[in-house]
């Protein structure tokens, strides 16, 4: 199975056929798993956030996460709150985590936006 998860705020969201889900974050997820067997997640998230970017008016703020217990893939993008919406990164030894706060004791480092991360 895969984990996915989104922070953002999206405006003016035309899709050329229905999306299933009452919200943005359930729309966004089937899209995501209708996507999930044509690719890696890496491949998903590109083209997820070329495919948002296309058929919105804005994205003030994406910020998605995959992962699968193998691969873990993360995309930032953000137009306003750099310090909110931003996403660092600690990697080590048996571990990988993203966060949008360095936490307290671990090495993190912050994630260049606009590309999608593959861990």
């Amino acid at each position: 199975s895969t984990v996915f998860v989104f922070n953002g705020l999206l405006a003016g969201v035309r899709t050329p056929t229905p999306v299933p889900g009452r919200i943005g974050a359930q729309k966004i997820a089937h899209l995501v798993a209708e996507n999930l067997g044509h690719g890696s997640l890496s491949w998903t998230l590109n083209w997820l956030q070329e495919y948002l970017n296309a058929h919105s008016r804005g994205v003030p703020a994406l910020n998605i996460g995959l992962c699968d217990g193998e691969e873990l893939a993360v995309f930032s993008q953000y137009e306003k709150y750099p310090g909110y919406y931003n996403l660092q990164a600690s990697l080590g030894d048996g571990y990988r985590a993203i966060a949008s706060q360095p936490l307290s004791g671990w090495p993190f480092s912050p994630l260049k936006p606009g590309i999608v991360h593959r861990f």
